[in-house]
């Protein structure tokens, strides 16, 4: 008698379909994590920036008794900076529009540092007062309204 031999090696079409539907899954609870971890890095990021902007500028400031250096912020290329009269600079900026670039000069316009924002975090502020009071630097978390702000709290925008 001639008898067929059964090939049983391999995986039916219903097992690939388990394992497909379960990558699946798995891959739809990542994506959501992921996207929200890198996101909170992107803000954690932001904010270390921001306190290393303040840093600097409260360097100079106790180093010269006022603020000598100049910042100049820009987004998308366009210039957020803002000239308040004399005696100061202010510049903010909405990270919904994009990354946000803050650059320190020193007083001969020799760049000393560029910082960049993500855009993860929803504003910034940055202000540098000539006259003798302190700068600051203010940074918004849009996720939970949380405000960050390191340095004068007398100094209005």
């Amino acid at each position: 008698m001639n008898r067929k031999k059964c090939n049983t090696k391999g995986f039916t079409l219903a097992e690939l379909l388990i394992v497909v539907a379960i990558i699946a899954v798995l891959v739809a609870v990542a994506i959501p994590v992921f996207t929200a971890q890198l996101k909170k890095s992107k803000q954690a990021t932001d904010l270390a920036n921001a306190r290393s902007v303040y840093a600097m500028l409260s360097a100079d400031f106790l180093a010269n008794g006022i603020s000598t250096v100049n910042v100049t912020m820009t987004q998308n290329g366009n210039d957020c900076s803002h000239v308040t009269a004399e005696n100061g600079f202010a510049a903010e900026a909405d990270g919904v529009n994009g990354p946000i670039t803050v650059t320190v000069t020193d007083a001969n316009g020799n760049s000393t540092e560029t910082f960049y924002f993500s855009g993860a975090s929803y504003y910034l502020q940055v202000d540098v007062d000539y006259t003798g009071k302190a700068p600051y630097v203010l940074i918004n978390d849009e996720d939970d309204d949380t405000w960050e702000r390191f340095g004068n709290e007398d100094i209005e925008f």
